[in-house]
């Protein structure tokens, strides 16, 4: 499953962003927020974060993407990459085993970001000498 979420500045990316899942046959929950009304970003992140179980994954989006990143980096299982850039969002999957993708909804434009998104989702996690380290995550 993917779950996808946004504080008021990344709104309108989201809805942009679902429209291109909904078209590809994507199976996926919207979280919030539901509008371009102000709201907190670390209740959207929460609520994503804790719907995030084994192989799903969460994209969330946020002005800049950086106050998502901190929010979600805050669950223990979670994983989230900041990407602006696809080579970022191959290797935050690869070799990080990133379960959550954070864009950036006021400085990134949506063909980038739906190039992102693409790579985060067709990028597996190449395991072997990477696993112990993602491994230590959990233990921090």
């Amino acid at each position: 499953m993917i779950y996808i979420g946004s504080d008021h500045a990344g709104f309108q990316m989201k809805e942009k962003l679902k429209n291109y899942l909904t078209k590809n046959s994507y199976c996926f929950e919207d979280v919030g927020t539901h509008s371009i009304e102000r709201c907190d970003y670390p209740i959207i992140a929460k609520s994503l974060c804790e719907k995030i179980t084994n192989d799903d994954i969460g994209i969330l989006i946020c002005g800049t993407g950086i106050g998502m990143s901190i929010a979600a980096n805050r669950f223990k299982h979670i994983r989230a990459g900041l990407c602006t850039t696809k080579k970022q969002a191959e290797m935050t999957r690869r070799h990080n085993n990133a379960n959550v993708l954070v864009l950036q909804g006021r400085d990134m434009c949506y063909l980038k970001n739906i190039s992102i998104l693409k790579t985060f989702l067709l990028t597996s996690f190449e395991g072997a000498r990477h696993e112990k380290r993602v491994n230590m995550l959990s233990e921090i």
